[in-house]
């Protein structure tokens, strides 16, 4: 059985889209957990237009990590989602993802976002191969990512709260989990022929530098947290160095201005967040 963990906070129409794709599932063995950070009532409200079989509405205080940790506290599926609150999910996928958890000897499942406007990748490779993950693979985000607990322990499966949306680092709480994950044996696969979900084009802005540092602020913070593991010098030199300036340098050599603001906001906002969390780690 699949545990649905949804988190939510200002966004009553998205959610309601969710939970009328939740509907439509061809597969309908779930539970679904939704940690409420609203200060109203309006989802409780909503979800009784449902007929869903078990349903758990919480309540805690804003964070998103924080909220998915108290949604896997009060989970009985042995297969853990952590769908975004506007994001919407295919007719099959749940369908799609027990059938590769029943044929791959696999702990994670990831796959790509769609604009479901546009048939254009959000997030994830910008290819359509399949392949194993491995600790420095980013290949998606959250709202691909498929747990089976089978054989495994649940207290494994805790988002660091100092990231995430609503905490200090905005963003990388799904990388920073995936990374510890595979790091101690966890079996990945990135599968984005069966796992397809619709969510809203990327903020990746090139105008939008604001975002451009908060995202730059919690990749440098991830780097910082895993730079003594044994991918950490690769982590660190991608991240802080090749590929940061290389951004910066191309869009200079195409004199797009506007795009070099926003590589080097970024790159200034890794490095901040990269001190931030090593300053935090010796003190």
């Amino acid at each position: 059985m699949f545990s649905i963990i949804l988190c939510t906070v200002n966004r009553l129409k998205t959610v309601n889209n969710f939970l009328n794709s939740l509907a439509q599932q061809t597969c309908q063995e779930y539970e679904l957990i939704i940690v409420d950070q609203n200060n109203h009532n309006k989802i409780s409200e909503l979800v009784k237009q449902y007929n869903f079989s078990f349903i758990k509405i919480l309540k805690t205080d804003r964070g998103l990590s924080k909220a998915r940790n108290l949604g896997i506290s009060y989970s009985s599926g042995e297969l853990l989602a952590f769908p975004d609150d506007d994001c919407q999910y295919p007719p099959d996928l749940l369908h799609n993802v027990k059938q590769l958890f029943d044929t791959l000897p696999a702990n994670i499942l990831m796959g790509k976002t769609i604009d479901i406007s546009t048939g254009k990748i959000v997030a994830g490779k910008k290819d359509y191969h399949n392949f194993t993950m491995k600790p420095l693979c980013f290949a998606g985000s959250s709202t691909t990512l498929f747990i089976n607990l089978l054989g495994k322990n649940k207290e494994s499966i805790n988002f660091d709260e100092d990231f995430g949306m609503g905490s200090t680092f905005y963003a990388e709480e799904e990388n920073d989990l995936l990374m510890r994950l595979l790091h101690n044996g966890w079996t990945g696969f990135y599968r984005p022929d069966k796992i397809v979900v619709y969510h809203p084009p990327s903020d990746e802005d090139i105008r939008n530098l604001y975002r451009a540092q908060k995202r730059g602020l919690a990749l440098g913070a991830l780097v910082a947290k895993h730079i003594f593991m044994r991918y950490g010098f690769v982590l660190f030199m991608r991240y802080l160095a090749y590929r940061s300036l290389g951004g910066i340098i191309v869009s200079l050599l195409h004199f797009d201005v506007k795009k070099m603001r926003f590589q080097m906001t970024k790159w200034c906002g890794i490095w901040k967040g990269f001190m931030l969390y090593s300053k935090k780690r010796i003190f």
